[in-house]
């Protein structure tokens, strides 16, 4: 009989959209003991069991009284599944620890409670770096890369070549004050959604959750991958922080910054957007960029002294 193995304690690298999560997960891949989840959304396919109310069973299944008459309740029920799910990736990374990319971060207490074991690293971006990104498509430009970073002359050349194409196209767009300016509100909406939720979680979890500052990581990877191989308890592998500062470098380059560090600085964003878009911004998500220590009270007080035109 086939022995099975269950990845106890896997790494979930969460984040709002255009934060920066993926490319962190993709270069943390690089390192010899992690491997990358081939499954898109883990988290889907829990959801369902997951959102089960605190009553539990789920009263639509065609037998609602059997885990009650079982005294099976929601969190063993979702930690079976976890092991199941676990062990079936286990299959797939050659014994390595596995680390999966929630989409975003209002369903990962499903996780939490799955994978009893597993770590959350969250990657927090500044609101107007991170809207821009998201808005500007540039998270669909990293998830394109698949498996090229840690490659330079694929991320040389893939990577270039679809952030052009996606620019081209937007920037178009933003010179006209009626175009997107929906899509964009609903951006600034999922930031601050986003970043709610994750700052909450990792609030209750203290010993399972890590949190990184994106702009932090772009200015000093070796210090802070260091610091995630730690929480992580992964002894210090060099690739993963070579494959990161590739993907900074290539990313700055493509968007023609003078250095890796001042690349999309949120200042520098925040100039680029029209007054509406700042209004809608400050709207949406202005008290969740101060709440969180993004910008202080003088800083906001700016901000609305240019978005009041």
């Amino acid at each position: 009989m086939r022995a099975i193995e269950i990845c106890r304690s896997p790494l979930f690298i969460i984040g709002a959209p255009g934060s920066g999560r993926i490319a962190v997960a993709r270069s943390l891949a690089r390192h010899s003991a992690l491997a990358l989840s081939t499954e898109p959304d883990i988290v889907a396919h829990l959801g369902g069991f997951g959102s089960l109310d605190p009553a539990f069973p789920n009263t639509a299944s065609p037998d609602p009284n059997w885990p009650r008459n079982h005294t099976i309740d929601r969190i063993e029920f979702l930690q079976f599944l976890g092991d199941s799910v676990g062990a079936l990736i286990a299959t797939r990374v050659n014994g390595k620890r596995w680390i999966d990319t929630p989409p975003d971060c209002l369903k990962v207490d499903i996780l939490a409670d799955a994978f009893r074991d597993g770590l959350f690293l969250l990657i927090l971006r500044d609101g107007r770096t991170a809207v821009s990104a998201a808005f500007r498509g540039e998270n669909e430009a990293e998830n394109s890369l698949d498996g090229a970073v840690g490659r330079p002359t694929e991320i040389q050349s893939a990577w270039k070549a679809c952030r052009r194409s996606i620019r081209t196209v937007t920037d178009a767009l933003a010179h006209d004050p009626h175009v997107r300016l929906t899509e964009f509100r609903s951006e600034c909406w999922r930031w601050a959604r986003n970043v709610t939720s994750a700052m909450a979680f990792v609030a209750g979890r203290p010993r399972r959750c890590r949190t990184v500052r994106y702009e932090e990581l772009i200015a000093d990877p070796d210090g802070g991958f260091r610091g995630i191989f730690r929480f992580f308890g992964l002894p210090v592998d060099a690739e993963p922080i070579h494959s990161f500062r590739l993907y900074r470098d290539s990313s700055h380059q493509a968007l023609g910054a003078s250095s890796p560090t001042t690349a999309r600085q949120p200042l520098a964003v925040w100039k680029e957007w029209t007054v509406q878009q700042q209004q809608v911004f400050l709207e949406v998500a202005g008290e969740t960029l101060l709440r969180y220590g993004f910008v202080t009270e003088h800083d906001i007080l700016r901000l609305q002294r240019d978005a009041a035109g």
